[in-house]
């Protein structure tokens, strides 16, 4: 499962030391008006040495590289509890929404 969802991404971002994976991010959406940032994430030991913030960079000028003059764009995330001030740092804001999850 996990790599159908991979394969079907946008666009993904990763974040190697010394060839091991220690970050990651993918951008999901239409990749016409609506994006959204998936699964950034940091291994904890490598945190706050900026590269959740490079993944960020790198995943959003991917956006506006592949938004065409003219159009509006809204990129989305679901930040995970205590971590919204990290991405307020880009520019997003808390807005009201609804989720509903779908197990089999």
């Amino acid at each position: 499962m996990s790599k159908k969802a991979l394969k079907n991404n946008l666009y993904d971002v990763v974040a190697l030391v010394n060839d091991e994976v220690v970050g990651m991010g993918r951008l999901v959406g239409d990749g016409v008006m609506y994006w959204y940032l998936q699964e950034i994430v940091v291994l904890p030991e490598y945190q706050g040495n900026g590269i959740g913030t490079a993944i960020v960079n790198k995943l959003l000028k991917y956006v506006e590289e592949h938004t065409a003059e003219g159009n509006f764009t809204s990129v989305g995330l679901t930040a995970a509890e205590g971590k919204e001030d990290f991405y307020e740092r880009f520019g997003f804001a808390k807005s009201r929404g609804m989720t509903k999850y779908i197990e089999k």
